[in-house]
């Protein structure tokens, strides 16, 4: 089993084929959004970690160029160890353009353009230097003359680069927008749509002068920029430099032209989507084992239905799959694993820790356990009752070595309520009879010290 996630991969020739959140609605919604509205623009994709925005992106890119738009991607991620983005930008272009550009114009324009950025280039890094270096120097060590001269020659430096910088950007962006346009001997590209994709997880220093350089040296009719990012956690990376009271929303509005919000995809799919990408489907299947296999599919319904009573975010649930992976990887194929029982103790353990430590300690102390299985578990999903049969089954087995008279007089209470009750309870109370008799078996029993302690070591891992 894995234990990172595997990226999604998306074939040019078969863009939706690993569509598992079914997003194709909205990919050519904006695909045709992105084909007609007029450069220049920035528009981001707004979702929370573990969204699918890569993936989304990665197939917004495709179907783009799939219409005869041109399109570049780049991860801003994969690419923050250079020293200024603007050098990312230009790598990432000159790759896609050398298989683009086959008229001289076309190809002049773009020279031109990469020599300007190498001179901005140039030039922001000796002056940054200087300036450094100059607030390292004691002053007050320095002959006034000496200081004189350094302060002048500094001052020199700086106006000289500014005026500089100003005419390279200048050509810069002409360059550009001649290659956008094109003329004389060649057709231009037309409009240019590049995608940055994780921008949130770059270092923030980076991130920031990445959306500087869009906006001052990018902000070119025919150019689109579509990022994807988590709004929210760029907020952080852009008070991690201004400081915490900076109003960075309303700075991370000065570069953003359109917002777009990810919607969040239906829960039992995403949780079957993590279900699958994370190698759980594969790893119960590959056991050959009938029970284990019948494990999976508990899991998946628990989960599924976890997800949706608590209402928990997409990066909630993917910790949640991080957990149990760590656990199943943990526990030998040749013990019972018993996930229904697992992810309750997890969530518990984090949510209710009073609820939790009644089940370590056992006998009456449990009870809560047992009370808050249809609050943490909501009733009225398909497989609700299912799930609350197997964990209360799975909580009787647990504590029938820890305190066999408490379980005796909880089966007792059952046996009354499948004679006495409703029919719904009297159902409900012969399905968890007969699933803890199932799990008094030697194989399929719960054994309630490993299962304690397999839990108490995710406090081991920081997830």
């Amino acid at each position: 089993m894995r234990l990172k996630t595997r990226p999604v991969e998306v074939d040019p020739a078969s863009i939706y084929e690993n569509d598992r959140l079914r997003r194709k609605e909205y990919v050519d919604n904006l695909t045709v959004l992105l084909s007609n509205v007029e450069a220049p623009l920035v528009l981001s994709i707004n979702a929370p970690w573990g969204a699918g925005k890569t993936t989304f992106l990665k197939m917004l890119h495709a179907n783009l160029a799939a219409q005869k738009t041109h399109a570049v991607y780049f991860s801003a991620w994969e690419t923050d160890f250079a020293v200024d983005p603007l050098l990312a930008f230009l790598g990432e272009m000159n790759a896609f353009l050398s298989s683009q550009l086959h008229d001289n114009f076309s190809k002049r324009a773009w020279e031109k353009a990469k020599s300007a950025g190498g001179k901005i280039l140039k030039r922001i890094v000796p002056v940054a230097v200087k300036v450094g270096t100059a607030g390292a120097i004691d002053l007050d060590q320095m002959l006034e003359d000496e200081a004189s001269t350094l302060a002048e020659a500094l001052s020199s430096d700086l106006v000289e680069g500014y005026v500089k910088n100003k005419e390279l950007i200048d050509v810069f962006k002409e360059s550009i927008r001649k290659l956008l346009d094109g003329a004389e001997d060649g057709e231009g590209l037309g409009r240019l749509c590049i995608f940055v994709d994780e921008l949130d997880r770059c270092r923030p220093t980076y991130a920031i002068e990445l959306l500087e350089r869009i906006k001052h040296l990018l902000d070119i009719p025919g150019l689109i920029f579509v990022l994807a990012l988590d709004k929210a956690q760029l907020a952080h990376s852009v008070k991690a430099v201004y400081g915490a009271d900076f109003d960075a929303a309303g700075y991370l509005k000065r570069f953003i032209d359109i917002e777009y919000g990810l919607p969040e995809p239906d829960l039992d799919i995403f949780v079957d989507y993590l279900f699958e990408c994370n190698g759980f489907e594969a790893y119960f299947r590959s056991t050959g084992a009938q029970d284990l296999q019948r494990d999976g599919q508990s899991l998946l319904s628990s989960m599924q239905l976890l997800a949706k009573s608590q209402r928990l975010s997409l990066r909630s649930i993917e910790q949640l799959f991080t957990r149990l992976k760590l656990l199943i990887i943990s526990t030998p194929t040749s013990q019972q694993f018993h996930p229904d029982i697992t992810l309750y103790l997890i969530y518990l353990k984090e949510f209710d820790r009073l609820a939790y430590e009644g089940f370590v300690v056992g006998g009456f102390e449990a009870q809560r356990s047992i009370d808050l299985i249809t609050k943490v578990f909501s009733s009225g999903y398909e497989s609700s009752e299912m799930v609350h049969q197997y964990i209360h089954a799975e909580i009787l087995s647990a504590q029938s070595n820890k305190d066999p008279e408490w379980v005796r007089l909880q089966i007792a209470d059952l046996k009354r309520e499948q004679s006495e009750g409703t029919e719904i309870r009297k159902y409900y109370a012969g399905r968890v009879i007969q699933l803890y008799e199932y799990h008094q078996g030697v194989r399929s029993r719960v054994r309630i010290q490993p299962l304690i302690r397999r839990v108490e070591m995710l406090e081991n891992f920081q997830v």
